[in-house]
């Protein structure tokens, strides 16, 4: 996803979209091999690779390319000689208001929503969590942190495939029409208005709202939180990675909903 495009107004337009990563392309070819136009791989062994994870019914090209082109068209160097080329990304575009309108189906839901967070390696990982834990979608702004790029997508584990993901526009609209359809905002600070994370009685349907490590969530998307959390450290490490915290807090929500029926 290293080819971007700009539209009239500004904002980047995917171009191609790659997964990169033994497990990520496995996931990939499990959950939505009909999206793979092409695999590209650096070794006999990693054709092998694929030639175990593809159905023969799916026919999907496989071209090798030498490691320093894999790098290059990748931008990474992690891609453990195994890249596919995807016709689109895995998630439609949709408003806030056509989402949420499907989320109406759930008796239970929880979202994150992610502020600012730059670092590629976190939103992997948090897309990893939220799948591991059953979160309906990852939302993140288009314009303020990392976008879904190929080491997002190895980090992921093949999370970015199956769990939805959405980077939108304005995050404090989005949170706004979470609020208008029943939803709670969650949002995680180290302040002193903060709940005990694990004494906190989760709403059923809940967006957790974190921010970039350090910089914590802006002022506008704290305005439209419900309530705000912390988790209690006792370590001499008074912290945890935001993919870490992420973890922790669907974990916890989790723990309240475990048997809640859809």
């Amino acid at each position: 996803m290293n080819k971007r495009a700009r539209s009239r107004k500004g904002s980047p337009q995917l171009r191609e979209y790659l997964v990169i990563g033994k497990n990520s392309v496995a996931e990939l070819l499990r959950y939505s091999g009909d999206r793979v136009r092409e695999i590209y791989v650096e070794s006999d062994a990693a054709e092998d690779v694929i030639r175990e994870l593809t159905p023969a019914s799916l026919r999907i090209p496989t071209k090798k390319l030498a490691r320093t082109e894999l790098d290059k068209r990748c931008g990474s160097t992690s891609h453990q000689g195994v890249v596919a080329l995807c016709s689109k990304p895995p998630f439609s575009e949709l408003s806030a208001k056509e989402f949420f309108s499907q989320q109406v189906k759930h008796q239970t839901s929880v979202i994150v929503a992610l502020d600012g967070v730059s670092d590629p390696q976190n939103l992997g990982s948090v897309l990893r969590a939220a799948e591991c834990f059953g979160a309906h979608a990852v939302l993140f702004p288009k314009d303020r942190g990392a976008l879904v790029t190929p080491t997002v997508t190895k980090v992921s584990a093949g999370a970015s495939e199956v769990v939805p993901w959405y980077a939108v526009s304005n995050l404090a609209d989005w949170l706004q029409h979470a609020k208008d359809s029943g939803y709670w905002i969650v949002a995680t600070t180290v302040g002193e208005e903060a709940q005990d994370l694990f004494a906190f009685d989760w709403p059923e349907k809940s967006i957790i709202v974190m921010g970039a490590e350090g910089k914590g969530i802006r002022l506008l998307t704290a305005k439209r939180a419900d309530f705000f959390v912390t988790i209690p450290m006792s370590g001499r490490v008074d912290s945890l990675n935001i993919s870490q915290a992420a973890a922790v807090v669907l974990a916890s929500y989790r723990a309240k909903f475990a048997h809640s029926e859809e």
